[in-house]
């Protein structure tokens, strides 16, 4: 929408916890950054420890391999499991169900759409009066200099009281760092069979890329591109005090394509 617009000067930068929050429906999302995953193993399916230790995230643990940690807060439980621990280190399931809870971090997000023609954008937001673009290209540069722009004002509120991180964190020693891709579309049910063992590779990518996915309901029709900032101070992530901060947009309107919505 023109307000907060990137072509007038400034662009709004929401967090997790903005998008959870807001009224505005069309971009609402009272889960944003948090999945809660129901993993149904059916019939009997064989896993690593390692795999099987991720799955469980602490409630359970067998077999001398620790499972993956991932950033964020993670809970698991099994609702049902008959697990068996084998010689070689694997772990044999039959009929099984884990409700697996994932939440990121909170931190700066900014979302685009992915279309192939500029017109494709008005069917994703109509609601929105304006439109503006950037080539897929340019995405890098875009993403980079958007998060030092916040950097920089990062350190000039603290300067003037206007705190948008814990005043214990050092303002002279602390990074912006950018993660950039596509959302991905997964659903809360995944059904595992020994037959798709490969799925449980996925999964756990997902389950490291929480705030890049999603249901696919109803949100695959966004298409989201998304430039994901996490703040960092002495290895530990910092998450912000505020829901969204204002940038100047100025330096970021060369990235800008001046095209039609026409069709």
């Amino acid at each position: 929408m023109k307000p907060y617009n990137i072509k007038y000067g400034t662009i709004k930068l929401g967090t997790l916890h903005e998008y959870r929050e807001t009224e505005i429906k069309h971009i609402a999302d009272s889960e944003e950054g948090y999945l809660k995953f129901h993993l149904k193993l059916d019939g009997t399916v064989q896993l690593s420890s390692k795999w099987f230790n991720t799955i469980a995230a602490g409630c359970m643990h067998l077999g001398n391999e620790e499972g993956v940690r991932f950033p964020g807060r993670t809970s698991a439980r099994f609702k049902k499991v008959d697990a068996t621990h084998n010689p070689d280190n694997t772990i044999t399931l039959i009929d099984s169900e884990a409700v697996i809870e994932r939440e990121a971090f909170n931190g700066f997000v900014f979302c685009m759409s992915q279309v192939r023609r500029t017109r494709d954008c008005v069917d994703i937001f109509p609601e929105y009066d304006d439109y503006w673009f950037i080539t897929e290209a340019s995405a890098q540069r875009f993403g980079f200099l958007l998060g030092a722009i916040l950097r920089e004002v990062i350190v000039a509120g603290r300067a003037a009281g206007n705190h948008l991180v814990p005043e214990s964190m050092p303002i002279d020693d602390f990074s912006v760092n950018l993660e950039m891709g596509l959302v991905q579309y997964v659903p809360r049910d995944i059904h595992v069979t020994d037959a798709s063992k490969y799925k449980l590779d996925d999964f756990i990518q997902n389950m490291l890329s929480i705030a890049f996915t999603k249901p696919p309901i109803p949100f695959a029709k966004e298409r989201e591109f998304r430039f994901n900032y996490t703040i960092v101070s002495g290895g530990k992530i910092v998450e912000p005090l505020v829901r969204f901060v204002i940038l100047d947009s100025t330096p970021l309107q060369n990235f800008v394509l001046h095209v039609s919505t026409e069709s």
